[in-house]
């Protein structure tokens, strides 16, 4: 079938519904036409018209222009209409594009509908932006400055700690990135310098990260490197042992596809080492712990010697001798609290008590001599009586 346009064709929307042709074909000019056919009846004998066209014209009166513009319409299609009797338009600038629902009338072959202007978001430019502009100054306060007046800014030097310039000439540390690169080009190489700089990194996780990426090829290679610097004295022995448990670790599906036999052979070295080392272990994990306890014992001795002798230094107590000066004083201040009293008064006090008791003392010993005296004088009348009765 033929359908006739006004000009070459930009847009095409068919949709059949109920075995009718529903075509919506979008022109050049900005018209679209909307063709309605039956199926069934269709033929190429001559080319069929549009029932219906559609057209955006611009308000005149907004714009007060005499001649009417166009917008164009872009798209236009009956499958996203919310009804059958409406189809979708979208129009337009390059710009700016609007969508709106038109409904279709039956009556009417050429429909024309009028719309605002769109609005389109220009930068204005504002008068007298681009022009010079002089300011307003009172000429009573200007202050002319010349160079003998204006003073000179000092520029503060700006000093930067000895720590801040320690920790920028500090060397930073390598990646595991850059250890990964600098062990496979050893080991492809066999380049001693680069194994031993690699090497001495002891750091538990930058050597698991390293060796996380070591590729597969190269884990026989590194496993006889570090046989070999198992061999050399403690220090490296340590390295090479932190190495080879993160390798067993990381790489043990490799290393159990090489076999029993290739294992034993790469293991061999290293096992003939460890079992050498740890011959003796038991020995001298003994000789470790008499060691110790004597250790523990000496010491214990020698501090309970130090505590004796100090305690034989303490001085139960100590004495110090007052000046006079201080009894003289305390002496007399105890007089000053004690109105009315002196130190005469204490003594006549006390020489009178000593009388008092000499006097009493002197009366007993009279009483008892009288007594005494008593005594014999009835004795010897006794005798006199006892000779008078003879």
């Amino acid at each position: 079938a033929t359908f006739a346009l006004d000009d070459v064709p930009e847009y095409v929307s068919p949709k059949v519904v109920d075995r009718k042709l529903h075509l919506i074909v979008v022109s050049r000019t900005g018209i679209a036409h909307y063709f309605i056919r039956d199926m069934n009846k269709l033929t190429i004998k001559r080319p069929y018209r549009a029932a219906h066209t559609f057209e955006i014209a611009i308000d005149t009166v907004s714009t007060k222009k005499q001649a009417v513009d166009r917008l164009p319409v872009f798209v236009a299609t009956v499958q996203y209409s919310a009804q059958q009797d409406q189809i979708l338009l979208g129009y337009g600038t390059e710009f700016s594009v609007r969508f709106e629902h038109v409904p279709i009338e039956e009556d009417v072959k050429m429909n024309v509908i009028i719309r605002e202007p769109l609005k389109v978001m220009e930068s204005k430019a504002k008068e007298g932006e681009l022009k010079s502009k002089t300011p307003i100054i009172d000429s009573d306060k200007v202050e002319y400055m010349n160079p003998a007046n204006s003073s000179r800014k000092t520029v503060k030097e700006v000093e930067i700690p000895m720590e801040v310039r320690l920790e920028n000439l500090s060397t930073p540390k390598t990646s595991s990135k850059n250890m990964i690169h600098l062990l496979v080009q050893g080991l492809h190489s066999r380049d001693a310098t680069l194994l031993k700089n690699v090497f001495a990194v002891d750091d538990s996780e930058m050597v698991q990260q390293t060796l996380g990426r070591l590729p597969p090829q190269y884990v026989s290679a590194l496993l006889n490197e570090l046989s070999h610097m198992m061999q050399m004295k403690t220090m490296h022995v340590k390295t090479a042992v932190c190495w080879l448990k993160h390798l067993i670790n990381i790489h043990a599906s490799q290393l159990m596809a090489l076999g029993s036999s290739n294992l034993l052979a790469n293991f061999s070295t290293c096992l003939g080492i460890i079992e050498y080392r740890v011959e003796h272990l038991n020995s001298l994990s003994r000789l470790r712990g008499r060691l110790g306890l004597l250790i523990d014992q000496i010491d214990r001795s020698k501090n309970q010697a130090a505590n004796l002798d100090d305690k034989s230094n303490m001085n139960v107590l100590v004495y110090q001798e007052g000046d006079d000066s201080d009894v003289d004083s305390m002496l007399e201040k105890d007089d000053t609290d004690l109105p009315g009293s002196s130190n005469e008064e204490m003594y006549d006090e006390d020489d009178n008590d000593e009388d008092e008791v000499e006097t009493v003392y002197a009366n007993g010993n009279d009483s008892l001599r009288k007594q005494r005296s008593n005594g014999y004088s009835a004795k010897d009348s006794d005798r006199e009586s006892m000779e008078v009765s003879d």
